[in-house]
């Protein structure tokens, strides 16, 4: 007789009676406290037979199809595993341009970047990066990422490039998506949509908290402040409707933010119900600098982001993070992908955006002619690619199916050592904060 296992993707939410599979983003709940599924779950019930409810299958083929219940564990990494070659095939290619460097018209105080660089990518970037994507022949998905500094310092050319690509990728039946991460300080609403019109419809913005809080954390490189024109230019981008585009509000904090005042604050503006706009907290942190920076989170940055996403969640803000964990190894570090580069304006290449003057970061350049030319480091970053169990650990953790082992590839290089993604101590919470996005989505 056959022999069945949970699948080692699962969470079990007690409090509610849940399972959530970071698998595949299903979920069950539990109203009969009698049903032998649960009893399995609860306690750890391994090598079990197959069983009825209510004299049915029904539940268990269901849980079956849907990955809660596996013969072998073998079932799941090998879904894993096959994810994990895709996404490192010639079909995907995600580029991250720096059309300014990392010139910005910004003086955050934690910001670990120069701003005052000169460079720019013009003509010659514009030809020889076009060159480079359309020597791909098997490319079937790009994903352009604009970053900085502030990349709209060079928007004429992101302008430029952005229809050379969208024509191209129409052209040859590519999945074309764009997206920045930019201060918003110029995103005016006739920008936004002349960057709509060529792909570009999701954006990450910062905004620090409360207006005083914003101003002394991110004032203009001239020391005024930037608060009230970028709520502005996002209060005329929720105008415009009849439209599809994405907004992440990311909210940086320490210990001293008052996030319930931001939060009531944030609740009087229009675009707080606009389902195109989410939020997403993170501590001020400077890991990756010797800055010895006073603004950044120095004590409980992982139970302070939980009590605020709470609260946000509370106050019916939407949470930016849940499409984070929409898909297999969707946690993981787009460095660690071959198919992943950062360029410069210089057409030299990096693989992680938060230690962009790292000498390991630096893995080679695209040459004159198109070709990517890889150093020595280009293998401490991609080299664990097929490999998703990287130590004992994760073959029994339910968060590999996103993370890959492969949350941080610099932590990685700089230690020796994988360490895990802070989310993994509270995946009860999380998974149950999920479910109620989705319940409260339908």
């Amino acid at each position: 007789m056959k022999k069945y296992n949970l699948a080692y993707t699962l969470t079990y939410i007690e409090e509610y009676k849940r399972v959530y599979n970071w698998l595949n983003g299903e979920y069950v709940e539990f109203e009969d406290i009698s049903h032998p599924f649960l009893n399995i779950i609860k306690n750890n019930i391994k090598n079990f037979d197959k069983f009825k409810y209510q004299n049915s299958y029904d539940d268990f083929s269901w849980l079956v199809e849907n990955r809660f219940i596996v013969q072998e564990q073998k079932e799941i990494q090998d879904i894993i595993l096959n994810k994990v070659i895709d996404n490192n095939s010639d079909k995907y290619l995600q580029l991250t341009l720096l059309p300014a460097q990392m010139a910005c018209n910004f003086a955050c105080t934690y910001c670990y970047e120069d701003r005052e660089q000169k460079s720019r990518m013009g003509d010659s970037q514009k030809d020889i990066i076009l060159k480079y994507i359309q020597n791909i022949k098997n490319l079937e998905y790009l994903q352009i990422e604009w970053f900085g500094g502030e990349p709209m310092l060079n928007l004429d050319f992101i302008l430029d490039f952005s229809k050379a690509i969208q024509e191209y990728s129409k052209k040859n039946n590519i999945i074309y998506r764009a997206s920045m991460t930019t201060n918003a300080y110029y995103l005016y609403k006739d920008n936004f949509l002349k960057l709509f019109h060529y792909g570009i419809k999701a954006y990450q913005i910062t905004i620090d908290g409360i207006e005083e809080n914003h101003n002394r954390l991110r004032p203009l490189s001239n020391g005024q402040s930037t608060f009230k024109i970028i709520i502005d230019n996002l209060l005329e981008i929720s105008s415009i409707k009849d439209i599809e585009f994405s907004i992440t509000i990311r909210v940086n904090f320490n210990e001293k933010s008052n996030i319930d005042e931001f939060i009531q604050y944030i609740k009087t503006i229009s675009f707080s119900s606009d389902e195109r706009f989410s939020f997403i907290f993170r501590a001020i942190q400077t890991d990756w600098n010797d800055i010895a920076n006073e603004v950044a989170c120095k004590s409980q940055p992982i139970t302070l982001q939980s009590q605020y996403e709470e609260k946000a969640i509370e106050n019916g803000l939407a949470k930016g993070d849940y499409m984070l964990y929409k898909d297999i190894g969707s946690y993981s570090c787009y460095a660690s992908r071959e198919n992943s580069l950062i360029i410069y304006p210089d057409m030299s290449i990096r693989k992680c955006s938060v230690a962009l003057d790292d000498a390991v970061n630096l893995v080679g350049y695209i040459d004159e002619n198109s070709k990517l030319i890889k150093n020595k480091n280009w293998n401490l970053w991609t080299i664990n690619k097929h490999t998703i169990h990287n130590k004992q650990e994760c073959q029994s953790c339910s968060f590999n199916s996103q993370c890959l082992s492969s949350a941080c590839p610099l932590k990685f290089i700089k230690n020796s050592e994988i360490e895990c993604p802070s989310v993994v101590y509270s995946l009860e919470n999380i998974s149950n904060n999920i479910i109620n996005h989705i319940e409260n989505k339908t």
